[in-house]
């Protein structure tokens, strides 16, 4: 197979698994505890634990890696004028996040609930949250907020911009409650990755030119033994350690996507879901939701007694929610939805405003 085509298909794939692991994550930790554990959560049941193990197992992995990806895709428009990055990289994702903020807070004053921490508050409480940034549409604002950073700081030499986005990452973790950390602090360390992937493309894109077979188990054992260490010196997310770790991952996850990039099926899976990360991202919320009420009722306390349903329900529930969502954004393009996903054609006048990024 073409090495080159291989080079091109690995991002697309390394974006469909970290996609793939966001829902997985958003499935577990906000529908899977409602089911009818009786007194536990499923925390107690071990084929339950073990779901919440893999999802914490793949935390260095899932969004590192995404941030990674997002940056080596923006790093081209660091280079270029306002007017011509400024919709796309900086516009479109404060609309976005403005408009499916919007969404998400009608949605789930009137709709069926997640296991979130917005539940339960009052309805203005939310529009404060929404307002400050913490949403489950987070990420799209950081990422405006990431290639602002990124361009002010282009001309920075590198060792200066990781530097202070090292030190912004420990900041963070005193500067913000730890009911918010969740988002700044994700926010904070997002930007360190984003940044290896605008400022230093080259280093990325050579490692995944390496293509050998044999790496991937280097680096699968590299990542077993931080994570090993890690969780035996009881090291916080923000000690070095953890940082190495969460590096790793990054290697980790490139080194596998182009590995899957030898396969036409990989190929395939990789661009029907890494090239619709967005819709799936936005739209498998409220799909998850709808999903899981109405799933519930059926779910009776002996089929969580059976280990087979146990490990199988969040598989199954993260493709049809993946699923769904792809349906949804298909519909919605159809139905001339297109405003939904990208910033509008003619509000894109306002990237010609005179601001020197």
């Amino acid at each position: 197979m073409d090495v080159k085509r291989e080079r091109l298909a690995w991002p697309d794939i390394a974006k469909a698994a970290c996609i793939l692991a966001v829902v997985l994550f958003h499935t577990v930790r906000q529908h899977y505890v409602l089911l009818p554990w009786g007194a536990s959560d499923g925390t107690g049941v071990p084929i339950a634990r073990l779901w919440f193990d893999i999802n914490d197992a793949l935390q260095p992995i899932r969004m590192p890696l995404f941030f990674a990806i997002s940056g080596l895709m923006a790093s081209g428009a660091l280079q270029r004028s306002w007017q011509a990055a400024g919709a796309k990289r900086v516009l479109q994702p404060f609309y976005l996040y403005l408009l499916w903020g919007v969404v998400f807070l009608a949605f789930f004053s009137v709709g069926p609930q997640l296991e979130t921490g917005y539940a339960a508050l009052p309805f203005a409480a939310r529009v404060h949250l929404y307002a400050s940034g913490v949403s489950m549409a987070w990420y799209l604002w950081a990422l405006g907020i990431f290639f602002v950073a990124a361009r002010l700081t282009r001309s920075w030499p590198a060792w200066l911009a990781f530097g202070a986005a090292a030190i912004l990452c420990y900041a963070s973790k005193a500067a913000y409650p730890p009911e918010f950390y969740w988002v700044y602090g994700g926010v904070a360390r997002g930007f360190l990755y984003f940044l290896i992937g605008a400022r230093l493309p080259d280093l990325l894109w050579r490692l995944s030119a390496r293509g050998r077979r044999s790496d991937a188990p280097a680096a699968l054992a590299a990542f077993a033994a931080l994570t090993a260490l890690t969780a035996l010196a009881a090291i916080t997310e923000w000690a070095l350690a953890a940082m190495a770790l969460e590096a790793a991952g990054i290697v980790l996850g490139i080194t596998l996507a182009v590995e899957a990039a030898r396969l036409p099926a990989a190929q395939r899976l990789g661009r029907a879901i890494g090239a619709r990360t967005l819709p799936i991202y936005v739209l498998h919320f409220p799909v998850l939701a709808l999903v899981g009420a109405a799933a519930l009722p059926w779910v009776t306390p002996d089929m969580v007694s059976n280990p087979i349903f146990v490990a199988l329900y969040p598989i199954v529930l993260t493709a049809i929610v993946v699923a769904m969502s792809l349906l949804a954004h298909r519909l919605l393009l159809a139905a001339g939805g297109h405003w939904l996903f990208v910033f509008p054609t003619r509000l894109q006048a306002l990237a010609a405003m005179p601001i020197a990024l």
